[in-house]
């Protein structure tokens, strides 16, 4: 071999090895974007054996009590929807397979019950319209619930659950019946943070103001024409539910039951929670008067706790 050949090879080794290198960055730049990507409204299919689906992490999981703190995660693979591209307005049957994080399915035997059931269905529209709580149960292989959907759209499928052999977690499924949704516009902040339907009238009361990351209490009033409402019955073992969703993440929620454990004789019922981070909610806080649920939605707007602690150190200096 001549030395013009030799020098050659030395050269394109280095090369090769560039080109190699840009092709493993691209790439793994590539699959990091599929991973994260959001909103893939597409027909799910189980995980292979042995694959991590890394939407499905479970970091920051933390456990106060009986309240989960978790973020929600994109359903990826997880859920598979029946007729995911064909839906349309009206009376919707959901019926969908679900897998856990080792791609076997998860059927009742499969799932812990909280709340008096085995699954939460939460059914909400892009701009926080139509929210719907379901429970569906498990019908042909299938879990299976009727809903009503009164406008087209791009909905939020939120499957609320605490697998056998996983933490709890929530999967968000997007999906879009009839078609996406048009002039989106969400729900401005109540006045007096209240909600009316017919006589009845719930008003949040928060005993300072709401900051993101810091625990918050919450003390619904419930009226009947203007008087204490004491006919409030206890709906999924407890004397409420509340779900607060952010207008700017879908990926962030809060679920929180109440701290009261029994009847309320004045009409208020108190929750603890904690909001992922500031901004604008809607709190959807269902209530069981007289044997009939009841959904009344709050909109609020949560203030930035790390702002509003620099702001409180810079007036003492």
């Amino acid at each position: 071999m001549n030395q013009y050949n030799v020098m050659k090879k030395i050269k394109f080794i280095p090369s090769l090895l560039v080109i190699l290198a840009l092709a493993f960055i691209i790439t793994g730049c590539g699959k990091l974007r599929n991973e994260n990507s959001s909103d893939k409204n597409n027909s799910a299919a189980p995980i292979p054996s042995g694959q991590n689906d890394k939407t499905q992490k479970q970091d920051g999981l933390k456990d106060s009590g009986d309240q989960k703190k978790y973020e929600v995660k994109l359903a990826g693979t997880r859920i598979d929807l029946q007729n995911i591209n064909g839906l349309m307005p009206g009376n919707v049957t959901l019926a969908f397979k679900l897998f856990g994080l080792d791609a076997n399915e998860l059927g009742p035997k499969n799932l812990k019950t909280t709340n008096e059931k085995p699954m939460h269905l939460l059914v909400v529209r892009d701009d926080l319209t139509g929210y719907q709580h379901l429970h569906p149960n498990y019908v042909n292989e299938r879990w299976t619930v009727a809903a009503e959907i009164s406008q087209s759209g791009k909905y939020y499928l939120y499957v609320d659950i605490e697998p056998v052999k996983e933490n709890p977690t929530v999967l968000r499924l997007p999906v879009v019946i009839g078609e996406a949704t048009q002039k989106k516009k969400f729900p401005g902040i109540s006045q007096n943070f209240s909600e009316t339907l017919g006589d009845l009238k719930v008003t949040l009361d928060a005993q300072s103001p709401i900051k993101a990351k810091e625990s918050a209490k919450l003390n619904f009033k419930l009226t009947k024409n203007n008087n204490p409402l004491t006919q409030i019955e206890p709906y999924l073992g407890s004397f409420g539910h509340v779900v607060a969703l952010s207008h700017t993440d879908p990926n962030y929620l809060e679920h929180a039951h109440p701290v009261t454990k029994t009847k309320p004789a004045d009409g208020s019922v108190k929750f603890e929670a904690e909001f992922p981070m500031d901004g604008m909610y809607t709190i959807f806080a269902q209530f069981n008067i007289n044997g009939q649920v009841k959904t009344f939605p709050i909109t609020i707007e949560v203030a930035n706790g790390n702002d509003a602690q620099k702001d409180k150190n810079n007036d003492h200096m």
